[in-house]
Parts: structure tokens; sequence; C-alpha cells
């Protein structure tokens, strides 16, 4: 039911910019993401546990909120989902999950130059999990992605995304865990960063 309500939520901010179409667009995406291990001088093997292969599927609605030249200015918000397909991989985390559901509020820049068809994109997306039941302890609430990417314009209202994602605050938290075999307790501090290429495909009203 809380996901119903955070859902209505998102519809009421932007339901004057959906019937108004003013200078929004709305935008869905799919991506191939590894979620790959950084940390310290943790036992040789853990690094292999916190790697591993998703899907990243989302849904935005952008609202361009200033416009300076060649560079557009625009925030966004929508619903992301992160779909785990290796075995071993972030499951380490959540274990008997197959998905993890985020809210994300993104901050984006879009820069065309003057001499080129291809407009430049920079985001700073925030996510904050929804499945508060199902959290793990070294999993945390929030973390934050920049992407990088272009966007190329294929119909009048109608444009292509390509970005990868540079994580900047991890989706995990150190954990303590025992050494398989024996007693001894490590505690791992691991930064998982996520990498890979999304695709989106976005429709605009109004002046992009």
């Amino acid at each position: 039911m809380k996901k119903v309500y955070i859902i209505l939520l998102i519809c009421s901010l932007f339901y004057n910019n959906i019937f108004s179409q003013n200078n929004f667009k709305i935008e869905g995406s799919e991506g191939f993401v590894f979620f790959d291990y950084f940390g310290g001088n943790e036992p040789k093997g853990y690094e292999k546990v916190f790697a591993g292969y998703g899907l990243q599927t989302e849904f935005d609605i952008w609202k361009n909120v200033y416009n300076l030249n060649s560079l557009n200015f625009k925030l966004g918000i929508g619903y992301t989902r992160f779909s785990y397909l290796y075995e071993y991989g972030y499951t380490f985390f959540a274990v008997d999950a197959e998905f993890s559901s985020y809210i994300n509020l993104k901050i984006g820049m879009d820069y065309k130059p003057t001499w080129s068809k291809i407009t430049f994109l920079l985001n700073s997306t925030n996510y904050f999990l929804f499945q508060k039941e199902n959290q793990p302890l070294s999993q945390n609430r929030w973390f934050n992605n920049l992407d990088l990417g272009i966007r190329i314009k294929i119909l009048k209202n109608v444009k292509l995304s390509f970005w990868s994602p540079i994580t900047l605050y991890s989706m995990a938290n150190g954990i303590s865990v025992f050494r398989p075999g024996n007693l001894l307790k490590y505690n791992l501090k691991p930064f998982i960063e996520i990498t890979g290429l999304n695709l989106g495909i976005s429709y605009g009203f109004g002046k992009q």
C-alpha cells in the first residue's frame, strides 16, 4: 500500500506539468549493469562474492527548469528497479531477493554545442530504497550515481539516450561475516560500484 501512495504522490507532483504540456518529458529506459567490488584488504575470494550482473529498469518524468544558451537544466523523479541475474552477486546482501525497487530523484544538465547534433548529458541520481522491511544490514537506504552519456534526436519530440553510471556513494556499507570453514570473523568494507550501459527513449512536450 505504501508503494501505491508514493506513486500517487509522484503523479500529483507532476499533475500540472503533464496536463499543461509545458517543458517536460517522460522517459523509459533499460540497462545492463555490473555490480563491481572495490574495498580494502579483505581476504582473497570475498571480492568475487560482491560482484554480479543485473538489469536496471527505469521510468522517469523530467521537468526543464532553466535554459542558458546551449545548457539545459532539469529536475526528474521516477521509479528504478534493479533485477539480479547472477547467482552469487549482489544477492549476498539481499538473500532470496531477486530485485530491489527505488524511488529516484534526479538533477540533470544537457549540453548541446552548436557544432553538434548530439546532446551530452550529465545527471546526478539519488536512489531511495523501497523495501525497508527486506533491507539487509549492509544495504544503504540511499545511494548516488553520476550518469554520463548522450542524447540523439530521432523524431520531432522523440530522443534516444545512452549513458553509463558512475557510483559516488555506494549502495552497500560494511558487513561482518565469518570466514568459511572456521570461526574467524572479518569486518568487510565493500564499495559496490555500478557500471554498465543504459538505453532510454523519451518523449518531450513543449520546448526541450
